[in-house]
């Protein structure tokens, strides 16, 4: 494994925006559709509620006519004849009121609770994507205004920022630095630099970007309705629901035959089966991965090597439970510590055997998820616990 292929440092040029697209669709993990095909929605206007309290509403990030609803998907149409609904100010009455008002707003707030202490983690999510290096270099203002809102909701004590070596500080807040090397970037990590303890309970964290989503909506009083991503090398500020094609076209990139189209990064990014598979709000990266590059992963059998186990920073038995997985057996992986897993990735990218472990892990935890009514106590304390910090990366 190349250790240079893992680093975590890119570009930190200004952000640029996309030419403007025609069609928007968004994804609709929600519930309470409050529009319908043929309807005329404005910009900033409340589409669904989230299904969960805090999980952040859907709005629309464009004016125009509901062209379709099906599935889990509703496609807006762009249309200049229609006025974008008018913003308002957030709820500050009380830490709670803040939580829900920025819920309200479209941020997923189900991490950032009071704590005692709160984590930013400002290294770059992975290979690939240079979003908290680009702005913590250029949106400074937008993450303090975040930040202020982020310290009221969580009330903690003490405020670190987790970042490598010549990355700017955020305000006071004393800075803990890291290799910038994937895995680092992964939230559980960024926490237990600080706290030298692995799954602390009594801390919050939150992204870089989490700090300019919730300052963009505090300094706009308008619904979140777009992301900060990386593409072809640049940084992008995107409304949510534009089309992976689209985003491509804009950065100069073709796909050819045998490439690959990820949602995210090279290690953790989901591959798309069409151009128009649209960029959602937790979206950060967006990847060309060309046919000579990316690995061709196979069902082969696992030759025992251990490479994937030495290299996992939660310390599990990787190949065992990739295995158990492999043939349905997701109780036993389960019992193998199958929640510890932080889905970083390493251990598909140095088997040498090419095996899809990652998929395996996620396909457990998928199917586990659908009968969790048997999972024994423990599995489902741990397995909520974990959740709670890579609902992210799973998105």
């Amino acid at each position: 494994m190349a250790r240079d292929e893992l680093r975590l440092l890119g570009d930190v040029a200004p952000l640029r925006e996309p030419p403007a697209a025609d069609v928007f669709r968004l994804g609709l993990a929600y519930q309470g559709l409050a529009v319908g095909e043929g309807e005329t929605v404005g910009a900033g206007q409340r589409i669904a509620k989230h299904q969960d309290d805090l999980g952040g509403d859907l709005h629309a990030p464009v004016s125009g006519v509901v062209e379709k609803v099906e599935g889990e998907s509703v496609t807006i149409r762009a249309s200049r004849d229609v006025q974008p609904e008018e913003s308002g100010k957030l709820d500050t009455a009380s830490a709670d009121a803040l939580r829900r008002s920025l819920t309200r707003k479209g941020v997923d707030m189900r991490r950032i609770k009071p704590a005692k202490e709160l984590v930013v983690n400002g290294v770059n999510p992975e290979p690939g994507s240079s979003v908290h290096q680009q702005l913590l270099t250029h949106e400074m203002e937008t993450l303090l205004a975040g930040l202020a809102k982020v310290q009221a909701v969580v009330g903690p004590s003490r405020i670190f920022l987790v970042a490598p070596e010549g990355q700017p500080a955020l305000g006071p807040n004393p800075v803990v630095r890291v290799e910038p090397v994937h895995p680092n970037g992964l939230d559980s990590l960024a926490a237990r630099a600080v706290t030298e303890r692995e799954w602390p309970g009594d801390v919050a964290v939150a992204t870089v970007l989490d700090l300019w989503r919730i300052g963009r909506v505090a300094r706009t009083g308008r619904p979140l309705t777009e992301t900060v991503l990386t593409c072809g090398g640049d940084n992008w500020r995107v409304p949510i629901g534009v089309s992976a094609g689209h985003m491509l076209e804009a950065a100069g990139l073709k796909p050819g035959d045998g490439d690959r189209v990820a949602l995210g990064g090279r290690m953790l990014g989901a591959a798309q089966y069409e151009l128009s598979a649209a960029v959602s709000r937790d979206t950060y990266a967006l990847t060309l991965v060309a046919a000579s590059e990316g690995p061709e992963y196979e069902d082969a059998a696992c030759i025992n090597c251990g490479e994937c186990d030495r290299v996992c920073p939660a310390r599990i038995p990787v190949s065992l439970m990739a295995r158990q997985a492999e043939f349905g057996y997701y109780d036993r992986a389960a019992d193998l510590d199958l929640y510890s897993c932080l889905e970083c990735g390493l251990c598909a990218w140095v088997c040498p055997a090419r095996r899809p472990m990652l998929q395996y892990i996620r396909l457990a935890k998928t199917e586990l998820d659908k009968t969790e009514d048997w999972l024994p106590d423990e599995h489902r304390a741990l397995r909520d616990r974990a959740r709670a910090w890579l609902r992210r990366i799973w998105s």
